[in-house]
């Protein structure tokens, strides 16, 4: 009757209660389910304010609605910097870069500070070592090769500027010690003279410009993807004949007989075919 409330208010107003808990139907008073009006539908898609900081409200964002951020690439640089360098290990397996640093701080490396290790996405499975003091980071450049389970280590430096992936680690310093050479030839500019047979000199070890010691040692970059050189060759003014002295090197990590590339561990990790794979180097070129 008119003014009463009926059956069908009653339920009507429950449905509209029920709409809080889910605001996708309503309860009819008669027909079961039914859609959602078109304009609760269109305010159901608008998101809640939420307060700022101020205690203000604000209207979020829906995704895709940010800006860009504004970098300063040169302050970013700034606070990564610090005393980098890059590494790899130079072998056909992989191995955990903060196990092979653990170790060589336990061991080879006699630093007094801290070392962090950076992953880096790389293909030769390379990563950066952040070094806490600047001597620690010379110490051990100056001191290359370092080795881990007998696989060489390459280090180079990194100013945190650009791609670590795109730093050069395809050589390595090393020192060589030619051997059997006359007295006469045991000269510092002798050193020098080897850049175009065993590879760049860097470094030629005298005292005063005096070789005291028994063999000359040139500290040089070795190509990592070229064989080693076993040997120095001269030949004497007004002859012929090739004279061939013995080179060996200092703490040189492994390397596969038959190709001479350090980091070819076995013929299973070398491109020359098995059937070809005639040992054509000496078996040690290291020496301590």
């Amino acid at each position: 009757r008119h003014g009463e409330p009926g059956v069908g208010s009653v339920k009507r107003g429950a449905a509209e209660q029920s709409a809080g808990a889910n605001p996708s139907v309503l309860l009819a008073p008669a027909g079961g389910v039914r859609s959602m009006p078109a304009s609760l539908e269109a305010r159901s898609l608008v998101l809640p304010a939420t307060p700022d900081r101020g205690g203000k409200t604000a209207s979020r964002k829906t995704k895709g609605e940010g800006t860009p951020l504004v970098i300063d690439k040169d302050a970013a640089r700034k606070a990564v910097s610090g005393h980098l360098v890059v590494d790899r290990l130079l072998s056909p397996f992989q191995a955990n870069p903060r196990v092979i640093v653990d170790e060589l701080r336990a061991t080879a490396w006699k630093h007094q500070g801290v070392v962090t290790v950076q992953e880096v996405a790389s293909d030769d499975g390379r990563f950066v070592l952040n070094f806490a003091a600047e001597g620690d980071r010379r110490f051990m450049l100056k001191a290359q090769p370092w080795h881990y389970k007998r696989d060489g280590l390459v280090f180079a430096e990194f100013d945190g500027k650009g791609d670590p992936t795109e730093i050069d680690l395809g050589v390595m310093a090393i020192w060589v010690q030619v051997r059997g050479l006359p007295f006469e030839l045991k000269t510092e500019s002798m050193g020098w003279s080897f850049w175009d047979q065993i590879g760049e000199v860097l470094e030629v070890s005298h005292h005063n410009h005096v070789i005291v010691e028994k063999f000359l040692r040139v500290r040089v970059e070795v190509i990592l993807h070229e064989p080693l050189k076993s040997t120095v060759e001269f030949i004497p003014l007004g002859s012929s004949k090739i004279v061939k002295y013995d080179v060996l090197y200092e703490k040189l990590p492994l390397y596969y007989e038959c190709c001479g590339i350090v980091g070819h561990t076995s013929e299973r990790f070398c491109n020359i075919p098995s059937d070809k794979g005639v040992p054509t180097f000496p078996k040690n070129l290291s020496v301590e």
